[in-house]
């Protein structure tokens, strides 16, 4: 029988995800937020990431992996200066772990 561990690989968009979360002074952000932070990283060599995502991918992952959790709600402005919910993500202890 197996042991009780998780059984998820960490690809690169993930490890960028957790980076821009421990770049960040607050615990949960938005999609949004999590994507601008990831335009300004770095590589290991000190030039800009040449592979940028979209901001569809990025929801994609946070809700497919069990390293991110959603932790609520808030309104936030649109393009088109209205109002709406967005979702705020926020590690969990399997995210932490590094």
């Amino acid at each position: 029988m197996k042991e009780n561990r998780l059984y998820w690989k960490k690809n690169k968009i993930c490890t960028r995800i957790i980076k821009a979360f421990s770049e960040s002074e607050s615990k949960a952000m938005t999609t949004r937020e999590i994507f601008y932070l990831m335009l300004d990283q770095k590589n290991h060599r000190g030039a800009n990431c040449r592979s940028n995502f979209t901001v569809q991918k990025v929801a994609q992952i946070l809700n497919k992996y069990p390293f991110f959790e959603k932790s609520g709600t808030k309104y936030a402005k649109s393009m088109l200066n209205n109002t709406m919910q967005v979702c705020v993500w926020s590690l969990t202890a399997l995210g932490e772990e590094e």
